[in-house]
């Protein structure tokens, strides 16, 4: 009854007749053309409303992106010579170390052609007391790289302690920068800005580390960007001189003070006044976006948009300069696309009009006029007709008449349950959506990154931490597997995790690193498998916190233990160093503690000897100076007879005659040059004048010597030898009452050496006493042997004693041939 109903009131014959096809096609046409005429307001009012907002929006987010870009760049700079000068704090006092460390920092791969120099300059007299200029400073040569230049340390130089990057750094704390107007260095010729940072230990200006920028280098990478926008860039400092322009290039090899400012472009081209006045706005206020119209750009030759942007620290201007678009520009192109979809609306719905009309509207009209006349004889005739279609259709809506009756009564008591459960269900909902409202408030609160997923690894949910993170949407996650919102590389390790909770139903902790606002964050992360109140497992979290700090400071402390143990090793060498250097000098004073102390004893032995040399030969002269004054008195008598007395005055004249000859013969030797001089000459003559000076004349001194041995050792030393060992001989062998007294002296040479003998048959000396003698240092005596003994040691020869009591002493003092040669 109510299917009937439903087609008398919708498909009468009314409805379906020809003046009411008409006005149907008709109302179409009208709906199309109202249609077309919607889009045509939309898309020249709302649309180009909308499209002039997203290009000034665009346009800013370029000019801040390219300011990002360059200020990137400048806090690099800033942030390596920040580093630079607390490196420089620590090994000031290493110049070697200092040295070898400048050029690896300045050599930056990731800004090759924006560096080009840089060092450490010293306070006065603050590396070095003695130093007033003491710079470390490198600059970049086309063929050669970093080259170290040394002209400002030149004291004949300019002194660069009152450059203006180096003046107001004395004034400035740890950890500062300042940069520096566009200047040319007059060594490297570069024209460049310096960054600089100042040196502290602890209250101590110690001095500045620089790092110079090259002005082709920024001028290029403002091009490069200024290549990614539909306008240009350039760039001007805080003096409102041009530092980077599309014509800058004829300006960057001449001086910095022949950049044009931003006052000379104005006086050449009047349109561009707003430049100036945005220039100096920027420079009195702290906000970062200015911005203003232009009617007419001289490089773009159109009216362009002008935004300056500041540029972090130092005080730098970047003007963006994009095309103005206007409105009638923006739906030209949808235009044409909005007209052929009205066209094609139109089509489809005449095609639908024609199908409908043909295929349902008859059939149903029949069917519609059947339901009308008694309606279950009609349906059941209908049902037996020749259609088969008809006759379904007819047969199908008096079973479903049937069915509808039945299930009316059925419909009316579910109503009344299904009324009662969905007041039920209403109350459980509004408790769901309160408790998930909470928990995506608590889950979106968090620095942390947390996400649901079902079993099969889709989203299910997750907070805004995590979505801004992986820059996805949550409309975008949700649904999605791992694998269907992530790349491939990222996704296998991830369905790795997931299964490996899915198959132990444990938790899996691993780190995670995203990059959030341009920085990369470093997050130990849990994935973890979520059950309801009957244990069943319904879910898998994940939640990652935030360990970057953490994590900065773990690496900080590395490098600090880092270089601590390099310290450490280089104190324990240097420790090492000293230790040893300690020891060879303490050996060396000691060598040299013996040298003196032998070269004392042979000065004191050659003086003495010196002395008893002279003596000899002072008492010799004595005796014969009286001797011969005696002979001259007696010489000369009244008258001259032949008796004893007369001939034994002529014996003491010959006698005198003899000793003088020898004397005269002895200094005669003594003054003929050392080379292989014999030594038999002057021995014998010193034996005779010794043995006629010596108190025991009743010793005879025999002398053995080759005529054909000699020395090219000074006559001296032998005389001072030959006298040391007869004056032992002649005062410890014998006493004025020996008999046979007799000394021999030998001369004995061979390949290696030459030795004088000196040998007596005097007393001689018991064993206790020579071996006392042998074992005696000259510390503890300073006899003439022992003397004679280390002036042999330091002259490298020997002194042997060989003695027994009762059976005389033979004494040998021996020199190395070759030695003696070369003293």
């Amino acid at each position: 009854m109510a299917l009937a109903t439903f087609f008398k009131n919708t498909f009468s014959t009314k409805v379906f007749s020809s003046g009411t096809n008409l006005r149907f096609t008709v109302l179409m046409v009208l709906l199309l053309i109202l249609s077309g005429a919607a889009i045509w307001a939309t898309l020249s009012t709302a649309e180009n409303q909308r499209l002039l907002q997203d290009s000034h929006a665009i346009q800013k987010q370029r000019g801040i992106i390219a300011a990002k870009t360059l200020q990137q760049r400048m806090a690099q700079a800033q942030a390596s010579a920040v580093s630079f000068a607390h490196i420089s704090q620590s090994l000031y006092l290493s110049p070697e170390q200092l040295t070898q460390t400048i050029p690896a920092l300045l050599n930056d791969n990731s800004q090759p052609r924006l560096i080009v120099g840089g060092g450490v300059w010293s306070a006065p007299y603050a590396f070095d007391p003695t130093k007033e200029r003491l710079a470390y400073f490198w600059g970049q040569q086309a063929d050669e790289g970093m080259v170290k230049f040394d002209q400002y340390n030149d004291p004949n130089e300019p002194s660069y302690v009152d450059e203006p990057w180096f003046k107001p750094l004395a004034n400035m704390p740890d950890g500062s920068t300042h940069w520096s107007d566009a200047y040319r260095d007059p060594y490297t010729k570069q024209t460049m800005v310096t960054v600089s940072s100042p040196i502290w230990d602890k209250d101590r200006f110690l001095g500045v580390v620089t790092i110079d920028m090259a002005m082709d280098g920024i001028n290029n990478l403002v091009r490069r960007i200024s290549e990614q926008q539909p306008g240009y860039l350039f760039l001007a400092d805080r003096n409102h001189r041009v530092l980077a322009h599309p014509h800058l290039d004829d300006y960057i090899e001449q001086k910095p003070d022949r950049f044009p400012s931003l006052q000379e472009l104005v006086e050449e081209e009047p349109n561009l006044a707003p430049i100036l006045t945005l220039s100096i706005q920027a420079a009195n206020s702290n906000s970062e976006i200015f911005q203003m119209p232009i009617a007419k750009d001289p490089v773009l030759g159109i009216s362009v948009n002008l935004k300056v942007f500041n540029i972090g620290e130092s005080g730098w201007k970047l003007f963006l300069v994009s095309p103005t678009i206007s409105g009638s520009e923006g739906y030209q192109s949808s235009w044409a696309v909005a007209l052929m979809v009205g066209f094609v609306l139109c089509f489809v719905f005449f095609l639908i009009h024609l199908y409908v009309r043909q295929s349902l509207i008859a059939p149903l009209t029949d069917l519609a006029d059947a339901s009308e006349q008694k309606q279950t004889n009609l349906l059941k005739a209908l049902a037996n007709c020749r259609q088969p279609d008809m006759a379904r259709i007819a047969s199908s809506m008096l079973n479903l008449n049937a069915t509808l009756r039945s299930s009316q009564s059925n419909l009316e008591a579910s109503n009344l349950a299904l009324a009662k459960q969905q007041a039920s269900q209403s109350t459980i909902d509004a408790r769901n959506n309160g408790a998930q409202g909470y928990f995506m408030e608590f889950m979106n609160s968090s620095s942390a990154l947390m996400t649901i997923r079902d079993l099969q690894g889709r989203f299910i949910t997750a907070n805004d931490r995590y979505c801004s993170a992986t820059q996805r949407t949550l409309h975008h996650l949700v649904g999605k597997t791992i694998a269907e919102v992530f790349p491939e590389s990222i996704a296998e390790k991830a369905l790795s995790r997931w299964q490996q909770v899915i198959e132990t139903n444990k938790n899996v902790y691993f780190e995670d690193s995203y990059i959030i606002e341009q920085t990369q964050g470093f997050y130990v992360s849990k994935l973890f498998p979520i059950f309801d109140q009957d244990g069943e497992r319904i879910a898998i979290g994940y939640i990652g916190l935030d360990c970057s700090k953490l994590k900065n400071q773990i690496s900080n402390l590395d490098e600090q233990l880092q270089q601590v143990k390099l310290e450490l090793q280089q104190t324990q060498q240097q420790q090492h160093q000293s230790i040893e250097l300690i020891d060879s000098q303490r050996t060396a004073q000691t060598q040299l503690k013996q040298h003196l102390d032998q070269v004392k004893l042979s000065e004191a032995f050659i003086e003495q000897q010196d002395q008893r040399i002279i003596q000899l030969l002072t008492n010799f002269t004595a005796i014969l100076k009286q001797q011969l004054n005696s002979l001259y008195t007696a010489a000369i008598p009244d008258h001259v007879t032949d008796s004893d007395a007369n001939w034994q005055q002529l014996d003491s004249v010959e006698y005198l005659m003899s000793q003088s000859n020898h004397l005269h013969l002895l200094f005669q030797a003594l003054s003929q040059p050392l080379a292989h001089k014999q030594i038999n000459s002057y021995l014998h003559h010193y034996i005779e004048i010794f043995n006629q000076s010596n108190h025991l004349n009743n010793v005879a001194i025999e002398l053995r010597c080759d005529d054909a041995i000699s020395s090219d050792f000074s006559p001296l030393h032998w005389l001072r030898m030959l006298h040391c060992l007869l004056q032992n001989a002649t005062q410890h062998g014998f006493n004025p009452i020996s008999e046979n007294a007799k000394i021999i002296v030998e001369i004995q040479q061979s390949a290696q050496q030459t030795c004088l003998l000196v040998t007596d048959n005097g007393f001689g000396m018991p064993a206790k006493e020579l071996s006392q003698l042998n074992e005696m240092d000259h510390s503890q005596n300073v006899t003439s042997l022992i003397l004679l003994r280390a002036w042999l040691a330091r002259h490298h020869g020997e002194l042997m004693i060989n003695s027994e009591l009762n059976k005389g002493c033979q004494v040998q003092a021996c020199i190395s041939r070759n030695l003696s040669s070369e003293e």
